[in-house]
């Protein structure tokens, strides 16, 4: 049987649970052993399901590593302003990435390329026209 009893007048000592003057007694344990009780002592917990991050946190996540990818490739731009800087279309800007000339980042759904592998692609020299046949 469980009882509560108001310790406020009866006792000298502190209560042992939360509330200030409740203690909650029970005939086999006390809710101050199960508050005072570390994680460790309950092995079970590792198998428990692990609660998934909120939408709010993967976003927080995702525009950290944007950020980080950003500093470290100088700044990263759309397809379509990476097109008009090199003057080439979206298209041609698809097949550089696939040769590897260019480097594309996706975040959320959004292809991005890194300003650096545009400066390098703009600064190098490029041969006009089409190629001219081996006899």
């Amino acid at each position: 049987m469980c009882v509560w009893k108001s310790t406020r007048h009866t006792s000298n000592k502190l209560p042992t649970t939360h509330t200030p003057y409740l203690q909650f007694q029970h005939p086999f344990a006390t809710f101050a052993t199960m508050f005072e009780a570390t994680a460790d002592e309950f092995p079970f917990v590792e198998d428990l399901p692990k609660r998934e991050k909120s939408r709010w946190q993967k976003y927080c996540d995702a525009m950290a590593e944007f950020a980080e990818v950003s500093r470290q490739e100088g700044g990263l731009v759309h397809v379509s302003m990476a097109a008009n800087f090199l003057n080439v279309s979206r298209t041609r800007i698809d097949e550089l990435c696939n040769a590897g000339i260019l480097k594309r980042f996706s975040f959320g759904g959004h292809v991005v390329i890194s300003v650096r592998s545009l400066k390098e692609r703009a600064e190098s020299k490029l041969l006009k026209g089409r190629p001219k046949k081996a006899a």
